[in-house]
Protein backbone atom coordinates (compact mmCIF):
# COMPACT_ATOMS: atom_id res chain seq x y z
CA UNK A 1 0.00 0.00 0.00
CA UNK A 2 2.75 2.41 0.72
CA UNK A 3 4.96 1.68 -2.38
CA UNK A 4 1.44 2.07 -4.17
CA UNK A 5 1.49 5.59 -3.12
CA UNK A 6 5.04 6.45 -3.68
CA UNK A 7 5.75 5.22 -7.20
CA UNK A 8 2.79 7.36 -7.83
CA UNK A 9 4.57 10.41 -8.39
CA UNK A 10 4.23 10.78 -12.30
CA UNK A 11 2.41 14.21 -11.43
CA UNK A 12 4.89 15.48 -8.71
CA UNK A 13 7.92 14.88 -10.85
CA UNK A 14 6.22 17.34 -14.33
CA UNK A 15 5.20 19.44 -10.87
CA UNK A 16 8.80 20.03 -9.64
CA UNK A 17 10.21 20.20 -13.42
CA UNK A 18 8.02 22.83 -14.57
CA UNK A 19 9.22 25.33 -12.33
CA UNK A 20 12.61 25.08 -13.47
CA UNK A 21 11.13 26.81 -16.42
CA UNK A 22 10.91 30.38 -17.37
CA UNK A 23 7.54 31.54 -18.73
CA UNK A 24 7.13 34.24 -20.98
CA UNK A 25 5.24 36.82 -18.87
CA UNK A 26 4.05 37.80 -16.19
CA UNK A 27 0.46 36.31 -16.26
CA UNK A 28 1.74 33.13 -17.31
CA UNK A 29 3.77 32.94 -14.16
CA UNK A 30 0.74 33.85 -12.40
CA UNK A 31 -1.33 31.69 -13.90
CA UNK A 32 1.29 28.76 -13.06
CA UNK A 33 1.23 29.45 -9.20
CA UNK A 34 -2.52 29.39 -8.63
CA UNK A 35 -2.05 25.90 -10.92
CA UNK A 36 0.70 24.57 -8.50
CA UNK A 37 -1.63 26.27 -5.27
CA UNK A 38 -4.03 23.83 -6.53
CA UNK A 39 -1.53 20.76 -6.47
CA UNK A 40 0.11 21.48 -3.61
CA UNK A 41 -3.58 21.34 -1.60
CA UNK A 42 -4.14 18.09 -3.40
CA UNK A 43 -1.00 16.38 -2.49
CA UNK A 44 -0.62 17.64 0.99
CA UNK A 45 -4.56 16.15 1.78
CA UNK A 46 -3.33 12.79 -0.34
CA UNK A 47 -0.31 12.68 2.31
CA UNK A 48 -2.59 13.65 5.51
CA UNK A 49 -4.90 10.97 4.85
CA UNK A 50 -2.56 8.07 3.64
CA UNK A 51 -0.52 8.86 6.85
CA UNK A 52 -3.81 8.70 9.23
CA UNK A 53 -5.22 5.92 11.69
CA UNK A 54 -8.82 7.64 11.77
CA UNK A 55 -11.61 5.97 10.08
CA UNK A 56 -14.78 7.41 8.74
CA UNK A 57 -18.41 5.25 8.89
CA UNK A 58 -16.62 2.15 9.84
CA UNK A 59 -14.42 1.87 6.81
CA UNK A 60 -10.90 1.03 6.26
CA UNK A 61 -8.63 4.27 6.00
CA UNK A 62 -6.98 3.64 2.96
CA UNK A 63 -8.83 1.73 -0.06
CA UNK A 64 -6.68 0.85 -3.25
CA UNK A 65 -8.30 -0.48 -6.62
CA UNK A 66 -7.75 -0.17 -10.09
CA UNK A 67 -4.74 1.94 -8.92
CA UNK A 68 -6.83 4.97 -7.40
CA UNK A 69 -6.52 5.62 -3.86
CA UNK A 70 -9.34 6.64 -1.63
CA UNK A 71 -8.53 8.57 1.60
CA UNK A 72 -10.68 8.78 4.71
CA UNK A 73 -9.76 10.90 7.68
CA UNK A 74 -11.48 13.88 9.90
CA UNK A 75 -7.84 15.46 10.21
CA UNK A 76 -8.03 16.43 6.15
CA UNK A 77 -11.66 17.75 6.58
CA UNK A 78 -9.99 20.38 9.19
CA UNK A 79 -7.61 21.09 7.04
CA UNK A 80 -9.78 21.99 4.07
CA UNK A 81 -12.40 23.78 6.17
CA UNK A 82 -9.50 26.03 7.31
CA UNK A 83 -6.30 26.40 5.48
CA UNK A 84 -6.08 24.82 2.19
CA UNK A 85 -9.34 25.40 1.08
CA UNK A 86 -9.60 28.04 -1.61
CA UNK A 87 -13.26 30.01 -0.35
CA UNK A 88 -11.60 30.50 3.24
CA UNK A 89 -8.84 32.73 1.50
CA UNK A 90 -8.97 33.79 -2.17
CA UNK A 91 -11.96 34.60 -3.81
CA UNK A 92 -13.93 35.27 -0.27
CA UNK A 93 -15.14 37.67 2.11
CA UNK A 94 -11.98 38.56 2.72
CA UNK A 95 -10.77 39.68 -0.58
CA UNK A 96 -14.65 41.16 -1.24
CA UNK A 97 -13.95 43.11 2.08
CA UNK A 98 -10.88 44.51 1.02
CA UNK A 99 -12.33 45.26 -2.36
CA UNK A 100 -14.59 47.27 -1.23
CA UNK A 101 -12.61 49.01 1.20
CA UNK A 102 -9.90 50.08 -2.12
CA UNK A 103 -13.40 51.36 -3.33
CA UNK A 104 -14.03 53.62 -0.03
CA UNK A 105 -11.05 54.87 0.14
CA UNK A 106 -10.65 55.69 -3.73
CA UNK A 107 -14.22 57.57 -3.32
CA UNK A 108 -12.36 59.26 0.29
CA UNK A 109 -9.71 60.65 -1.88
CA UNK A 110 -11.72 61.53 -4.80
CA UNK A 111 -13.95 63.60 -3.18
CA UNK A 112 -11.36 66.16 -1.27
CA UNK A 113 -9.12 66.32 -4.63
CA UNK A 114 -12.50 67.52 -6.29
CA UNK A 115 -13.13 70.29 -4.13
CA UNK A 116 -9.84 71.69 -4.15
CA UNK A 117 -9.71 71.35 -7.71
CA UNK A 118 -13.11 72.79 -8.67
CA UNK A 119 -14.00 74.97 -5.40
CA UNK A 120 -11.39 75.72 -2.88
CA UNK A 121 -8.59 76.73 -5.71
CA UNK A 122 -10.13 76.68 -8.98
CA UNK A 123 -10.15 80.49 -9.33
CA UNK A 124 -6.14 80.30 -8.88
CA UNK A 125 -5.83 77.62 -11.16
CA UNK A 126 -7.59 79.95 -14.01
CA UNK A 127 -5.77 82.82 -13.06
CA UNK A 128 -2.40 81.44 -12.67
CA UNK A 129 -2.24 78.08 -15.50
CA UNK A 130 -0.81 78.94 -18.69
CA UNK A 131 -0.92 76.27 -21.93
CA UNK A 132 2.15 75.72 -23.50
CA UNK A 133 0.12 76.65 -26.63
CA UNK A 134 -2.36 79.54 -27.57
CA UNK A 135 -6.59 78.53 -26.63
CA UNK A 136 -8.94 80.83 -27.10
CA UNK A 137 -10.60 82.38 -23.90
CA UNK A 138 -13.73 80.57 -23.84
CA UNK A 139 -12.29 77.31 -24.21
CA UNK A 140 -9.73 78.15 -21.25
CA UNK A 141 -12.06 76.81 -19.00
CA UNK A 142 -13.00 73.49 -20.08
CA UNK A 143 -9.15 72.53 -20.76
CA UNK A 144 -8.36 73.77 -17.61
CA UNK A 145 -11.09 71.24 -16.42
CA UNK A 146 -10.00 68.33 -18.69
CA UNK A 147 -6.47 68.48 -16.86
CA UNK A 148 -7.86 68.27 -13.51
CA UNK A 149 -10.22 65.58 -14.32
CA UNK A 150 -6.99 63.72 -16.40
CA UNK A 151 -5.21 63.90 -13.07
CA UNK A 152 -8.22 62.35 -10.74
CA UNK A 153 -8.08 59.68 -13.26
CA UNK A 154 -4.33 59.34 -12.66
CA UNK A 155 -4.37 58.75 -9.11
CA UNK A 156 -7.23 56.71 -9.44
CA UNK A 157 -5.86 54.51 -11.74
CA UNK A 158 -2.46 54.63 -9.96
CA UNK A 159 -4.48 54.22 -6.66
CA UNK A 160 -6.49 50.75 -8.29
CA UNK A 161 -3.14 49.31 -9.42
CA UNK A 162 -1.47 49.48 -6.40
CA UNK A 163 -4.62 48.40 -4.46
CA UNK A 164 -4.85 45.52 -6.53
CA UNK A 165 -0.98 44.52 -6.73
CA UNK A 166 -0.56 45.07 -2.66
CA UNK A 167 -3.78 42.17 -2.52
CA UNK A 168 -1.98 39.90 -4.76
CA UNK A 169 1.07 39.62 -2.22
CA UNK A 170 -0.91 39.64 0.99
CA UNK A 171 -3.19 37.18 -0.22
CA UNK A 172 -0.47 34.69 -2.01
CA UNK A 173 1.85 35.08 1.10
CA UNK A 174 -1.23 34.19 3.37
CA UNK A 175 -1.88 31.33 1.34
CA UNK A 176 1.48 29.83 1.47
CA UNK A 177 1.88 30.55 5.33
CA UNK A 178 -1.37 28.55 5.60
CA UNK A 179 0.34 25.54 4.20
CA UNK A 180 3.25 25.72 5.57
CA UNK A 181 1.41 26.31 8.82
CA UNK A 182 -0.29 22.79 7.86
CA UNK A 183 2.08 21.15 6.95
CA UNK A 184 3.59 22.08 10.22
CA UNK A 185 0.84 21.17 12.82
CA UNK A 186 0.28 17.36 10.53
CA UNK A 187 3.89 16.32 11.12
CA UNK A 188 3.94 16.92 14.89
CA UNK A 189 1.04 15.18 15.28
CA UNK A 190 2.05 12.33 13.20
CA UNK A 191 5.66 12.74 14.67
CA UNK A 192 3.85 12.25 18.05
CA UNK A 193 1.55 9.48 17.54
CA UNK A 194 2.47 7.37 14.40
CA UNK A 195 5.27 5.17 13.68
CA UNK A 196 8.35 6.55 11.46
CA UNK A 197 7.82 4.44 8.07
CA UNK A 198 4.23 5.20 7.50
CA UNK A 199 4.81 8.50 6.67
CA UNK A 200 7.86 9.83 6.84
CA UNK A 201 8.82 9.07 2.85
CA UNK A 202 5.94 10.86 1.76
CA UNK A 203 6.33 14.13 4.42
CA UNK A 204 10.08 14.19 3.05
CA UNK A 205 8.28 14.89 -0.85
CA UNK A 206 5.76 17.17 0.43
CA UNK A 207 8.44 19.48 2.29
CA UNK A 208 10.10 19.56 -1.09
CA UNK A 209 6.98 20.68 -3.75
CA UNK A 210 6.53 23.33 -0.60
CA UNK A 211 9.94 24.83 -1.12
CA UNK A 212 9.72 24.91 -4.82
CA UNK A 213 6.71 26.48 -4.65
CA UNK A 214 7.72 29.48 -1.98
CA UNK A 215 10.89 29.91 -4.17
CA UNK A 216 8.15 30.31 -7.13
CA UNK A 217 6.33 32.44 -6.09
CA UNK A 218 8.84 34.68 -4.28
CA UNK A 219 10.75 34.91 -7.92
CA UNK A 220 7.31 35.81 -9.58
CA UNK A 221 6.64 38.56 -6.64
CA UNK A 222 9.32 40.08 -5.28
CA UNK A 223 9.36 42.69 -8.29
CA UNK A 224 5.80 43.50 -7.37
CA UNK A 225 6.56 43.87 -3.57
CA UNK A 226 9.35 45.72 -3.87
CA UNK A 227 7.47 48.59 -6.07
CA UNK A 228 4.39 48.23 -3.62
CA UNK A 229 7.07 48.85 -0.77
CA UNK A 230 8.44 51.88 -2.67
CA UNK A 231 4.60 53.43 -3.73
CA UNK A 232 3.73 52.87 0.21
CA UNK A 233 7.07 54.48 1.35
CA UNK A 234 6.98 57.58 -1.47
CA UNK A 235 3.76 58.25 0.24
CA UNK A 236 4.32 58.02 3.67
CA UNK A 237 6.91 60.73 3.30
CA UNK A 238 5.44 62.79 0.87
CA UNK A 239 2.37 63.15 3.32
CA UNK A 240 5.11 63.78 6.49
CA UNK A 241 6.27 67.00 3.78
CA UNK A 242 3.32 68.29 3.22
CA UNK A 243 2.14 68.16 6.79
CA UNK A 244 5.55 69.98 7.55
CA UNK A 245 5.12 72.78 5.49
CA UNK A 246 4.16 76.37 6.36
CA UNK A 247 2.33 76.74 3.14
CA UNK A 248 -1.23 78.03 3.56
CA UNK A 249 -2.64 76.47 0.58
CA UNK A 250 -2.31 73.04 2.78
CA UNK A 251 -3.34 74.50 5.87
CA UNK A 252 -7.07 74.36 4.54
CA UNK A 253 -9.28 71.79 6.28
CA UNK A 254 -9.80 69.90 2.99
CA UNK A 255 -5.92 69.36 2.52
CA UNK A 256 -5.84 68.08 6.03
CA UNK A 257 -8.46 65.67 5.67
CA UNK A 258 -7.07 64.51 1.90
CA UNK A 259 -3.36 64.01 3.78
CA UNK A 260 -4.70 61.96 6.45
CA UNK A 261 -6.70 59.72 4.69
CA UNK A 262 -3.75 59.36 2.29
CA UNK A 263 -1.59 58.78 5.06
CA UNK A 264 -3.85 56.11 6.78
CA UNK A 265 -4.12 54.48 3.53
CA UNK A 266 -0.82 54.17 2.49
CA UNK A 267 0.10 52.89 6.47
CA UNK A 268 -2.33 50.54 6.34
CA UNK A 269 -1.08 48.87 2.90
CA UNK A 270 2.58 48.55 4.47
CA UNK A 271 1.23 46.92 7.42
CA UNK A 272 -0.90 44.57 5.36
CA UNK A 273 2.21 43.23 3.09
CA UNK A 274 4.26 43.40 5.62
CA UNK A 275 2.36 41.14 8.18
CA UNK A 276 1.22 38.38 5.45
CA UNK A 277 5.14 38.17 4.22
CA UNK A 278 6.33 37.68 7.77
CA UNK A 279 4.10 34.82 8.49
CA UNK A 280 5.77 32.89 5.82
CA UNK A 281 9.07 33.63 7.32
CA UNK A 282 7.84 33.02 10.99
CA UNK A 283 6.33 29.57 9.83
CA UNK A 284 9.42 28.38 8.39
CA UNK A 285 11.45 29.16 11.59
CA UNK A 286 8.76 26.92 13.62
CA UNK A 287 8.95 24.35 11.45
CA UNK A 288 13.13 24.10 11.83
CA UNK A 289 12.20 23.61 15.25
CA UNK A 290 9.82 20.62 15.16
CA UNK A 291 12.39 18.03 15.72
CA UNK A 292 13.22 19.80 19.48
CA UNK A 293 9.47 19.89 20.19
CA UNK A 294 8.78 15.77 19.43
CA UNK A 295 12.42 14.42 20.30
CA UNK A 296 11.29 12.91 23.70
CA UNK A 297 7.93 11.09 21.97
CA UNK A 298 10.48 10.39 19.11
CA UNK A 299 13.33 8.69 21.12
CA UNK A 300 11.30 7.73 23.88
CA UNK A 301 8.36 5.72 21.84
CA UNK A 302 10.05 4.92 18.59
CA UNK A 303 13.12 4.25 19.89
CA UNK A 304 13.32 0.76 17.33
CA UNK A 305 11.66 2.13 14.17
CA UNK A 306 13.56 1.39 11.20
CA UNK A 307 12.98 4.86 9.44
CA UNK A 308 15.28 6.52 11.60
CA UNK A 309 17.67 7.30 8.71
CA UNK A 310 15.31 8.78 6.86
CA UNK A 311 13.81 10.57 10.00
CA UNK A 312 17.24 12.37 10.46
CA UNK A 313 17.14 13.11 6.41
CA UNK A 314 13.56 15.01 6.96
CA UNK A 315 15.11 17.10 9.72
CA UNK A 316 18.25 18.03 7.85
CA UNK A 317 16.36 19.39 4.83
CA UNK A 318 13.96 21.15 7.09
CA UNK A 319 16.89 22.67 8.73
CA UNK A 320 18.40 23.91 5.33
CA UNK A 321 15.67 24.95 3.52
CA UNK A 322 14.52 28.77 3.44
CA UNK A 323 11.13 29.48 3.24
CA UNK A 324 10.72 33.51 3.20
CA UNK A 325 9.88 35.89 0.62
CA UNK A 326 11.55 39.00 -0.40
CA UNK A 327 10.99 42.48 -2.16
CA UNK A 328 13.13 42.64 -5.51
CA UNK A 329 15.09 39.99 -3.95
CA UNK A 330 16.90 42.85 -2.03
CA UNK A 331 15.81 42.10 1.78
CA UNK A 332 13.62 39.24 3.34
CA UNK A 333 9.77 40.31 4.44
CA UNK A 334 9.86 40.24 8.06
CA UNK A 335 8.74 42.21 11.27
CA UNK A 336 11.97 44.28 11.50
CA UNK A 337 10.75 46.44 8.60
CA UNK A 338 8.42 47.83 11.08
CA UNK A 339 11.27 49.53 12.84
CA UNK A 340 13.33 49.99 9.97
CA UNK A 341 10.35 52.08 8.62
CA UNK A 342 9.54 53.76 12.01
CA UNK A 343 12.97 54.74 12.34
CA UNK A 344 13.21 56.11 8.86
CA UNK A 345 9.73 58.45 9.85
CA UNK A 346 10.99 59.71 12.91
CA UNK A 347 14.10 60.75 11.20
CA UNK A 348 12.42 62.71 8.58
CA UNK A 349 10.13 64.24 10.31
CA UNK A 350 12.40 65.84 12.89
CA UNK A 351 14.75 67.09 9.95
CA UNK A 352 11.75 68.84 8.97
CA UNK A 353 10.56 69.71 11.31
CA UNK A 354 14.02 71.96 12.48
CA UNK A 355 13.98 72.83 8.83
CA UNK A 356 10.96 74.54 8.79
CA UNK A 357 11.72 76.18 12.02
CA UNK A 358 15.14 77.91 10.52
CA UNK A 359 13.12 79.07 8.13
CA UNK A 360 10.51 80.86 9.96
CA UNK A 361 13.23 82.29 12.30
CA UNK A 362 15.05 83.95 8.91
Amino acid sequence: MHSTFVNNNDSYESFTSDWAKDYATPHDKCIQIHNSINYLINICNQYVLHTSSDTINNRSPVIVRNKHLWFYTSFCSKIKAYNMNSNTLIGNKYIRRHLLLSFVSIIAILTPMSIIFFYKEWECYKNSLKFPFYIPPKFKEPCLAVVLVSIMISVTSGGVICGISMLLCDSTYITISNIIKSYRESLTKKLKTQNLSTFIFNDIKTLKAIVALVEAIDKALNACALLNYCIFTCLIFVTISVAMSNDKTFSTEVVICFITINFLISVHMFYMVTKSGSGVYEEGEKLKKIGFECAGEIFVLKQNDKSFLAFFLLLNNIKDVDLKVTAGAMFVIEKSIFLTMTNAVVTYGVILFQLSGLQIQN
